[in-house]
């Protein structure tokens, strides 16, 4: 699950901001304060993970209403001087790192990448993307892993902007300790080396691999004062073994070796692809001229730790769900296209598109949210019916029309078997919950199209994250209330965060209100508890000339704890008194 997200140089942020999410994630503040900025944020990471693309205006999933207008608009004041910055930290263990190496020969020891690591709770990424002159265009100078709140790893461009460097540390506590794998210690390393066997048992593979010049000293190079692996991306025949070891996984995410690799570089540099960022598709198998077991470790290991955060954050962002502030009503006789578009999602129509296939249970349980009274309590419900066209001509469906249909021969060319073959179609409806009556959305009023999009989104279960803008629009206050129920029956069933950028005070309301009743052991019957940990509000201000957001605190009696900045919930006040 996605925790945080930081971002400086982006848009309207200058300083480095950080936005905790939790599983009801709320963002309040003017018109024009930078609300929509943290989402955009989420949407550029996502075009830069997955289609590598520092330069992007539309984007995957913002439809009509997310255009970053490419590197120059998004950058601070459209200045190119400084890097944008963008960071996401989620909660992982060892075994949501991806394997990055399947395909590389099994060792002739029980050992894997498993059993080198140790201890994973949060992983962050971090991307720097910044402007290169020569090539007029952006690229990702530095990609950065951290594991637990420490850097582990670092791919970094050249002063020149030529090459790259990796950098690795090699004390990292997340690296399991070599004592804790005596099978590889001695095997390969010897268990008389004192030096070695104080090392984690990643660093001690790679020392084998090098040589025992390549031993942490007092001399070794740092960061933050921690020795490091530092790989420059020469290579060449004359490179050390762990260099050719290290090598084809380097090569494998397009990092420089051979000249062929250095060309397609250079030709997907001309495209203003990013330069650090690993590709994260294609990985190769190790020099044979190595130790074929520790060379397949390392790569596995390495190619894990610098390939699996990337590719944990591009699977969670590909599967989020983005809600634009409008939504639009379906046709009369809407259909799905056959190619999904996740862009669909942002104007509303992708809920429509998950609708038209739902089955009875999903259906049932959307339906309760929409039809019950303690819930929404709308009075309506959809249904998707299900059948077949025929030519009039059919003898079946002139028998039913004429009123034969008992003289039919069942079984027969010209009995019900004359149907079998035709496609079914679907049609979605909508109806109210007393009377079968068949409309459809456009008969009914546009606060009802609004809501249905934002139901359908907040119990997607399959969702990483969810991100509504105004969810609350053309809702009368008391349904505005019942829908951050739905919010609430999320965070209970443990489902991915949920951002709601809104102006809604019911709804910010019924959440302290919640909590409060959970504190004092006073829930409604059938209510889900909520407690102040599931809750971030952000508030998001302008102040001279910069973003600021700023966290504001709730206490288990359902109050704030930080004032709440001027210009918001005092309106009501002042009308009032």
């Amino acid at each position: 699950m996605i925790t945080s997200i930081s971002i400086e140089n982006f848009k309207g942020v200058r300083e480095r901001i950080e936005i905790p999410l939790k599983p009801i994630t709320l963002l309040f503040g003017p018109n024009s304060a930078g609300k929509s900025t943290i989402l955009h944020a989420l949407h550029y990471l996502r075009e830069v993970f997955e289609r590598n693309n520092p330069n992007a205006d539309a984007t995957i999933a913002g439809g009509d209403f997310v255009d970053l207008g490419g590197f120059r608009q998004l950058s601070h004041r459209h200045s190119l001087l400084d890097p944008v910055r963008i960071s996401v930290t989620l909660t992982a263990s060892i075994a949501d790192l991806p394997q990055v190496a399947a395909e590389l020969p099994a060792p002739s020891w029980d050992i894997d990448s498993d059993d080198l690591l140790r201890d994973i709770t949060t992983v962050r990424v971090e991307l720097e993307i910044a402007w290169h002159n020569s090539l007029a265009a952006p690229f990702v100078q530095m990609y950065q892993v951290e594991l637990n709140g420490q850097r582990l790893l670092s791919v970094v461009a050249t002063p020149d902007r030529r090459d790259q460097e990796l950098r690795v540390d090699m004390m990292h506590p997340c690296l399991q300790a070599l004592e804790h794998v005596p099978e590889l210690a001695q095997t390969w390393l010897g268990d008389n080396d004192a030096t070695v066997a104080r090392l984690p048992a990643l660093t001690a593979l790679l020392v084998y691999l090098q040589g025992q010049d390549a031993i942490p000293s007092s001399t070794s190079a740092k960061v933050d004062g921690r020795p490091i692996f530092s790989f420059s991306f020469a290579g060449g025949d004359d490179a050390s073994p762990c260099w050719r070891s290290v090598e084809p996984l380097l090569a494998a995410v397009h990092f420089v070796s051979h000249e062929e690799q250095r060309s397609r570089a250079r030709e997907r540099r001309a495209q203003a692809i990013g330069m650090t960022l690993p590709p994260l598709d294609d990985q190769e198998q190790i020099d044979e001229e190595i130790d074929i077991d520790a060379g397949n470790l390392a790569v596995e290991t390495l190619g894990r730790l610098l390939l699996g955060p990337a590719m944990l954050v591009r699977k969670l962002l590909s599967q989020q769900i983005y809600l634009g502030p409008m939504r639009e009503r379906p046709s009369r006789n809407f259909e799905p296209p056959k190619s999904p578009d996740p862009a669909r999602w942002a104007a509303g129509l992708g809920a429509w598109d998950k609708i038209f296939y739902f089955n009875s249970a999903k259906l049932l349980e959307i339906n309760r949210w929409l039809g019950d009274a303690d819930r929404l309590g709308t009075g309506y419900r959809l249904r998707v019916r299900r059948f077949v066209e025929a030519d009039f001509d059919e003898p079946l469906v002139r028998a039913l029309v004429e009123g034969d249909y008992l003289d039919l021969e069942f079984g027969g060319s010209s009995g019900f078997d004359s149907l079998q073959g035709l496609p079914v179609r679907r049609r979605i409806s909508i109806e109210p919950v007393d009377r079968e009556i068949d409309l459809a959305m456009s008969d009914v009023g546009v606060g009802l199209s609004q809501v249905i999009p934002v139901v359908v989104a907040a119990m997607d279960e399959t969702a990483p994250l969810v991100m509504l803008e105004q969810p609350e629009l053309h809702l009368h206050p008391a349904m505005q209330v019942r829908l951050t129920e739905l919010f609430i029956d999320r965070a209970h069933r443990g489902f991915g965060p949920v951002i709601l950028e809104t102006h809604s005070e019911h709804m910010i309301l019924r959440i302290l209100r919640r909590i409060r009743e959970t504190s004092e052991g006073e829930l409604p019957e059938g209510h889900p508890g909520l407690t102040p940990d599931a809750v971030s509000v952000i508030y998001v201000e302008r102040e001279n000339g910069q973003v600021k957001a700023s966290q504001l605190r709730i206490d288990k009696t359902g109050e704030f704890q930080d004032r709440w900045p001027s210009g918001f919930f005092e309106e009501r006040a002042e009308e009032l008194f």
